[in-house]
């Protein structure tokens, strides 16, 4: 206990005796060393040592330590060139116990209003560079030999800095920062021991084109281990970074600078609200020689929700897609490798209504041909999502992907080949599946092969409404509900079919082929095509295509087919039509139908009715069909010369032809490549019955007519009625395809020949009755110009009644030319009445020579009252007349007449006296010309 108090004692003097020398040393070295001395000496001595100007403004030194107010350090060489650094006070005051045993410890030290100017040169050098004494450097001297003292240590108890700015320049690429707000406190700093470092700042720049205004700070623990890199330790309580809002913090901790080790427990918030917390531990290997290291990390994440738009406002270069998160948690296992790999050796993501795993690698980063592989498995459920709603998902407009579960898993590979290993998505509508690669997936034309499966509601919708323009059908257009299934392959360019399916209301479209080029814009189909189908009654409203008849009413059918369809042929393994009591088949195939177009069909037609057709068009409610029977119809040929073969046999068959009825027809034609044959044709013209027997010969080539008929009563009035409804009909069809710009097509008139007989009982007409009117001819060359008109016809009736002549004459000009006898001298009658006139017999005797008629016998009896002859000449195609008509009126002698002229202008000369001629000329041109 002694031996204590005498140490006590000793060790209190001692320190007694050293406080007083410091006392007065210092007081000698004040008065040795005034302030202005000192301030001058040390501004020298630094500027000597900087190679830079210094200004002080004061200086102190005393126990309490050494301190500076209004330090400047200009940049090199003086302050023309700007300041370096400047202090606006500083303060350092070290432990004198500790500089007894040779250790420099700061005890305190502080600095407050520092800036700080740091600029990288164009060169890469920095201005703190020149930081040397303009003075050759003293040599350290030689340690003596068998020294093994310890190196002096540096410590710092506390360090604090406070309202620091540093400013950042560099010249090169000319980007700035600017630090303002500095803040720094260190405590028991020590290169041996750890020490506590709190750091906060803020940092305005830009990264990249990204303006930047962030507040920064750091709060923890450093454990240098006395330079031993691989035990220096890092353990930080707090690392926060904030900007826009946007705020991220972190806790951890970092083990080694070789190969450093770090723990993270990170949080991303904004307005206080977490968006996202990561844990985990990221690894670094020892960097070799040139200077490349491998990096590992192992983290885990969860996030309450996190809505995408804020990462992407703070950080919009990264691309981030805007999105809406789900609560989610997930895991992340990654590596950076060489300074040219990255990826996750293995990622897993899951959330409520969906799940994702997989890897993913990145090679050749920075370069020109960087090489990305890996492989997902997923599961998750994806909302509906309409065209133009995100950014980076491009649809065409109006498009819309329903909302749907979506299955699979992928693989890609770093030859650019997408591997779909399985690929399913559930939504309301149905169910839709894929499988198999897309190659060269990053180059301008990645060629898939998948193989597709679906089965899929589709509902009704109107052609407006699809992402596609379809020309051929009008907008409003509305498409039916369907059901679709099967298959599909996509191959390159081409897409083959496998047992799909469409399914509706109506019935059933299947589809087997394929479509070459499909996808290159020249499709190439070779299809197998079926259909079963119950359409309802539709109208022309409910099919507005082309083509249609206005006026549509097309009763409810039944269709099926069965077919083969490519460019070069369509072959029809069977085509049903039912509609009502009316069946149609055909079969057979069409050889190139969108050229020559060569026929092999065959149609068959069980029963046809055609009652319940009638309503079809306006054109068949005019006609007002009736009728039914049976037929087989063969097609051979071509579109320009098709040849018909078959049989048909009806029985009540009727229709109203411009007003004129047919009806009660019965009978059977056959046909083939050669001729048409109708024989024992019976039925009724009006009210008259008619039995003909009808041949067609040749009909593809030189068409012959042969007829041999006979009515028991024709209403002629009827008949022209008919015909010039017909002829009006004609001309306003032709007027509106001229309207529409659609002038009618010419085409060369096939010649006909045509031979025959024809018998009516009684021929009627409101101004005119005959009975027993025949005609018999032979006729070729037969066209509407009559150019090339040969042959003889022959015409005679027996008895009748003549009334009006002229208003008969002008309905036709045959009638006409036959009836210019009783036209000529009906003004000279004598006292004969001949527009009412009774008829004994008529015939004639015609002979045809390349359009030229020649009348050899014409003659008109009407017993005592009068009778009439015609002679001459007709030239048809010009419609020229040479005519020589006779005529006796009562017992006037024979008078004869010269007619000229056309068949529309008539020139009549009468052959008798000079004075009947000039009495009667006037009145004969004027008649003529009615």
């Amino acid at each position: 206990m002694a031996r204590a108090k005498l140490w006590f004692k000793v060790t209190s003097a001692i320190f007694l005796l050293a406080v007083l020398g410091s006392g007065a040393a210092l007081v000698a070295l004040k008065a040795l060393f005034p302030e202005p001395k000192a301030r001058a000496y040390v501004v020298e001595a630094a500027r000597k040592q900087l190679g830079r100007e210094v200004r002080l403004d004061h200086i102190d030194i005393g126990l309490t330590g050494l301190h500076l107010k209004g330090l400047q350090v200009s940049e090199r060489p003086d302050f023309a060139a700007g300041t370096f650094v400047s202090v606006e006070t500083f303060s350092l005051r070290p432990s004198w116990k500790a500089l007894l045993r040779r250790k420099l410890v700061v005890q305190t030290a502080s600095a407050d209003g520092l800036k700080l100017r740091v600029v990288k040169n164009e060169d890469g050098s920095f201005n703190y560079d020149t930081l040397a004494s303009s003075a050759p450097a003293t040599p350290a001297p030689a340690k003596a030999a068998g020294a093994d003292e310890p190196a002096p240590e540096f410590n710092v108890r506390h360090l604090r800095v406070t309202r620091g700015d540093v400013d950042y320049r560099d010249l090169s690429s000319g980007a700035s920062w600017a630090v303002s707000e500095l803040a720094l406190k260190l405590d028991d700093f020590s290169l041996s021991e750890p020490f506590d470092l709190d750091l906060s700042l803020r940092a305005k720049g830009k990264a990249g084109v990204r303006p930047v205004d962030a507040q920064l700070a750091f709060s923890g623990t450093v454990s240098p281990a006395r330079g031993h890199r691989e035990k220096f330790a890092l353990d930080f309580k707090r690392l926060s970074a904030e900007q826009d809002g946007l705020k991220l913090t972190a806790k951890g901790s970092v083990a080694g600078l070789d190969a450093p080790s770090a723990k993270l427990d990170a949080t991303l918030s904004a307005a206080g609200k977490t968006l996202l917390e990561l844990k985990g531990t990221v690894r670094a290997g020892a960097a070799p020689a040139e200077g490349a290291r491998r990096i590992d990390a192992d983290l885990s994440f969860n996030t309450p929700g996190l809505d995408t738009t804020l990462i992407a406002k703070w950080a919009p270069s990264a691309g981030v897609p805007a999105l809406a998160l789900p609560a989610t948690d997930g895991s992340f296992e990654g590596l950076y490798f060489d300074g040219a790999t990255a990826g996750a050796k293995a990622v897993r993501a899951a959330w409520k209504g969906g799940e994702i795993a997989g890897s993913f690698m990145v090679r050749g980063l920075g370069t020109e041909k960087m090489f990305y592989g890996g492989n997902a498995k997923f599961g998750l459920d994806l909302p509906e999502i309409r065209a133009g709603q995100y950014s980076f998902i491009k649809l065409p407009p109006k498009a819309v992907v329903p909302a749907m579960r979506l299955d699979g898993a992928a693989t890609y590979g770093a030859d650019g080949e997408l591997t779909l290993t399985s690929l399913a998505a559930r939504f309301k509508q149905g169910t839709a599946s894929a499988a198999g690669a897309v190659h060269k997936i990053g180059s301008n034309k990645p060629v898939a092969d998948l193989a597709l499966k679906f089965a899929v509601d589709v509902p009704s919708f109107k052609i407006n409404e699809l992402p596609v323009t379809v020309s051929a059908l009008p907008a409003d257009f509305v498409v039916p509900a369907m059901r679709l299934d099967g298959g599909a392959r996509i191959h390159g360019d081409d897409v083959s079919f496998d047992k799909v399916a469409v399914k509706g209301k109506s019935g059933t479209l299947r589809l087997d082929g394929n479509v070459l080029k499909a996808l290159a814009g020249a499709p190439e189909p070779a299809l197998e095509i079926g259909a079963d189908l119950d359409l309802p009654a539709l109208t022309d409203k409910d099919l507005p295509f082309p083509g249609v008849p206005a006026g549509l009413e097309l009763p409810a059918s039944k269709w099926n087919a069965d077919l083969t369809y490519t460019p070069k042929l369509i072959k029809l393994r069977t085509l049903g039509l039912k509609i009502g009591s009316n069946e149609i088949t055909a079969e057979g195939g069409v050889v190139d139908p969108s050229g020559r177009g060569a026929f092999d069909l065959l149609f068959k037609c069980r029963k046809f009715v055609l009652e319940e057709l009638t309503r079809m068009t306006p054109r068949t409610r005019d006609l007002k069909l009736a009728g039914a029977g049976f037929f087989a119809l063969s097609v051979t040929g071509t579109k320009e010369k098709p040849v018909f073969g078959g049989k048909l046999q009806f029985e009540g068959l009727g229709a109203t032809v411009a007003e004129l009825p047919l009806s009660q027809f019965k009978g059977t034609v056959s046909f083939n490549e050669t001729r048409i044959d109708v024989p024992n044709l019976k039925g009724m013209v009006a009210d008259g019955n008619l039995a003909m027997d009808l041949t067609l010969k040749d009909y593809a080539k030189n068409p012959e007519i042969q007829v041999e008929a006979s009515l028991d009563r024709f209403d002629l009035g009827k008949y022209f009625d008919a015909k010039k409804k017909l002829e009006a009909d004609a001309q306003a069809s032709k007027a509106a395809k001229e309207a529409a710009g659609k002038p009618a097509e010419k085409k060369a008139s096939t010649p006909i020949r045509t031979r025959g007989s024809f018998k009516i009982a009684a021929l009627v007409h409101p101004n005119a009755q005959l009975q027993t009117v025949a005609a018999s001819w032979d006729l070729w060359g037969v066209t509407p110009e009559m150019t090339k008109l040969n042959g003889d016809a022959k015409i005679s009736s027996g008895e009748g009644r003549l009334r009006d002549v002229g208003k008969i004459a002008l309905q036709s000009p045959i009638l006409k030319i036959l009836l210019f006898p009783i036209l000529i001298v009906q003004k000279i009658s004598f006292g004969v009445n001949l527009n009412d006139i009774a008829v004994g017999t008529f015939s004639g005797d015609y002979g045809f020579k390349d359009g030229l008629m020649t009348v050899r016998h014409s003659v008109l009896d009407a017993g005592k009252a009068a009778d009439f002859s015609t002679e001459g000449t007709v030239d048809l195609p010009a419609e020229r007349l040479d005519l020589v008509v006779g005529a006796r009126i009562g017992n006037i002698p024979r008078i004869e007449t010269g007619v000229t002229g056309t068949m529309s202008d008539p020139k009549a000369k009468l052959k008798v006296g000079k004075l009947l001629e000039t009495a009667g000329q006037n009145l004969l041109n004027g008649l003529l010309k009615r």
